[in-house]
Parts: C-alpha cells; structure tokens; sequence
C-alpha cells in the first residue's frame, strides 16, 4: 500500500464541511487545524465518501422535527465515518513512530473513549 502524503504547505485543498469541524472541535476537542488535516487524510483515504459525507453532514443542522430524527442523522454520520478510518486519517496527518504529534496522540486518546467494544462509536 503505497503512504498517503499531507500536501505541501499552501497547496490548495478542499476546506473541511462547517459540522465535520465542528464534531471534532467539540466533541474531542481539537484545534480546527487537526480537524481540517483529519479532513484531507480522510478524503485522500476514502475519496469515494466524500460526496456522500459532504451531502449528509450539509443536512444535519437542517431543522429537525424531533430529537429522534437528529439522533438518526448523527448515528447516519458516525456510521460513514467509522473509528477505524478516523485512526487511519490519525496516521496520514501524523505517522506512528518517534517525532509524532503530540495533539494526535492526545486526539486518539480522547477518541478511543468514544469507541465501544465492538469497535463503533459511542456518542
């Protein structure tokens, strides 16, 4: 499997959806830079989400009729995003070995918190 490089500095990128950024900001508390990097990792790692990410996460903060629906549409975004391609967008942003990021490390943590047994989230 060939590594996945985060872009050169100023080389242009799609900028992270508004909710994306907001559910790593505040449910794990990054700075919205690691969100934007987790972002671009994710979307090099699995290109053929991103359209359906992008399209779902637009729609969450659409009004909803009840606190069941918008529990639906957060299960419907933890179900694309599975806590094993975040970790894998962990290791694009900052590979494991001596000299890695200690906010990375410290996100991991944070988000291992958030995994159940089975391997899903638990929010």
């Amino acid at each position: 499997m060939r590594a996945t490089r985060l872009p050169a500095r100023g080389a242009p990128r799609r900028a992270a959806p508004v909710y994306w950024t907001l559910f790593f900001v505040h449910v794990f508390h990054v700075k919205p830079t690691l969100a934007d990097e987790l972002w671009w990792a994710f979307q090099t790692q699995y290109p053929q989400k991103v359209q359906s990410i992008i399209y779902h996460l637009e729609h969450i903060g659409a009004p909803a009729t009840s606190l069941a629906v918008l529990d639906m549409r957060l299960q419907h975004f933890a179900a694309l995003i599975p806590p094993t391609a975040v970790l894998g967008a962990c290791g694009v942003v900052s590979p494991e070995g001596p000299g890695r990021r200690t906010d990375v490390i410290q996100f991991e943590d944070a988000m291992l918190r958030h995994v159940d047994q089975t391997g899903g989230w638990r929010l």
